[in-house]
């Protein structure tokens, strides 16, 4: 493409606002991704609850154990951090 030279009339928008317009771009595929993996989360989370609730160990379900009611209430408490912190993106992309 060396030496090819382009009208002011092939710009898409604004001489010298590109960089914003991609800019923002980029924000809104982080956004996308971000709500990717919390989809994923969301999908541990359900299986782990059906699994804690389905497997048996000393005939009884392992989410009785304390040990791992702990863990499974940090996972929660993480996935519901990263929904808020969405919010919060989401928020400010939508004030730009």
């Amino acid at each position: 493409m060396n030496g090819v030279t382009l009208g002011t009339d092939a710009l898409l928008g604004r001489q010298g606002e590109a960089f914003v317009a991609v800019e923002r771009c980029v924000g809104h595929g982080i956004l996308a991704l971000c709500a990717e993996a919390l989809g994923a989360m969301d999908a541990a989370k359900t299986a782990t609850l059906e699994y804690l609730q389905t497997r048996r160990q000393f005939g009884v379900a392992i989410g009785g154990f304390q040990a791992l009611q702990h863990r499974m209430a940090d996972m929660l408490l993480e996935i519901e951090h990263h929904h808020l912190a969405r919010f919060i993106a989401l928020g400010k992309e939508s004030m730009q």
